[in-house]
This record gives C-alpha cells, sequence and structure tokens, in this order.
C-alpha cells in the first residue's frame, strides 16, 4: 500500500513538471490581466525529444472558480487550436490560445490545461504536463490579504534558518507573493 502512495506521488510530482517523458512544454504557467469583454492570445511551445511521432492530446478544466463566477466554465473563457496533435521526433511547435473574459466575470478566472502525449512504450500509463492559467478580470479585482503568523525554523537544505509566512487571501485575486527576510540580532 505504501509502495502504491508513493509511486502514485511520484507520478503526480513528475506530471506537474513543464518537461517530462520526451515532451516539454513552455511556458509552464500563464497569467494574464484582461478586462471583462476582453481578449488575450499566447502559444504553447511543444517540444519533443521522443525518437518517433508522438500523438498529443490537450484538455482544459476548471481550477478553481470563485463563488461569483459559478456559472462561468472553462470553454466559455478559454480556448485552444488544436485539442491534438502529432509532434515529429526533434520537433518544436507552437500551439496558439485565446483567452476572452465573459464580462459577467470578476476577480480571476483560474483554468488548467494538460497536454497527454500517447507514448506507445506506455501501455497503461496515462502521463501528463499541466500548466496553469490564472486571469485577473482586469478592473474587478479586490485584494485582501494579510500575515496570519510568522514561523522560523532550523537548517534546512542550504540556508541558516528558514521563514516561513501563513498569508491569508480574502480577496477574489490569486496572489503570489515573494520576498525575503533578513533576521538581525
Amino acid at each position: 500500500m505504501l509502495k502504491n502512495a508513493f509511486l502514485t506521488l511520484f507520478f503526480l510530482l513528475c506530471a506537474s513538471s513543464a518537461s517530462f517523458g520526451g515532451l516539454s512544454v513552455f511556458p509552464q504557467r500563464i497569467e494574464k490581466c484582461i478586462p471583462p469583454g476582453g481578449k488575450g492570445t499566447g502559444v504553447y511551445i511543444i517540444t519533443s525529444d521522443y525518437s518517433e511521432p508522438i500523438t498529443v492530446s490537450v484538455e482544459a478544466r476548471h481550477w478553481f472558480t470563485l463563488k461569483e463566477n459559478k456559472g462561468i466554465k472553462i470553454d466559455d473563457w478559454y480556448s485552444i487550436s488544436k485539442r491534438e496533435f502529432v509532434v515529429g521526433p526533434g520537433e518544436r511547435m507552437s500551439i496558439p490560445y485565446e483567452v476572452v473574459v465573459p464580462t459577467s466575470a470578476v476577480g480571476t478566472l483560474v483554468g488548467m490545461v494538460s497536454f497527454i502525449p500517447r507514448d506507445p512504450g506506455m501501455q497503461g500509463i496515462s502521463l501528463l504536463i499541466s500548466v496553469s492559467i490564472y486571469v485577473t478580470v482586469d478592473g474587478t479585482q479586490r485584494l485582501s490579504w494579510g500575515i496570519e503568523k510568522l514561523e522560523i525554523k532550523e537548517k534546512r537544505l542550504d540556508y541558516d534558518r528558514d521563514v516561513y509566512a501563513h498569508v491569508t487571501n480574502d480577496g477574489n485575486v490569486h496572489i503570489r507573493p515573494t520576498g525575503t527576510a533578513k533576521i538581525t540580532k
């Protein structure tokens, strides 16, 4: 049982990276800021290190939905030019996508786009590479966050101390706080 749990965790961790099993996808994450009714475009760069052509399927699904956006499905705001394609050995290709923000959307729209190579050598195992997409609906943002607790922990990795900030977010947009901490005596 523990072995199965470890293997599942291993595959989930590997599958979340931007490169796995001979296929890589760039970018690793998409962040856009678009007003209601507005449009944005971009491309995924797909690179194959397989020695033969490989078929790749694409699946898009919602990742997180604000209660204010409950009726909005990912197909209402996100589209990709190809839901399945073949990439040749050593080939690099561009796959365009488009985001059209519904006029009723507020805060953030969040989706996950997965690229699933059908590797003939991996019968019965499906590996995937997932790319998150965060669309801030410009003009509707409500920022409300704070630091609930700070923790200082003993040495881990190459640092003398690790500082952890427990951040709360009561707003309607995704936040990704970054920073450094300087501890003095």
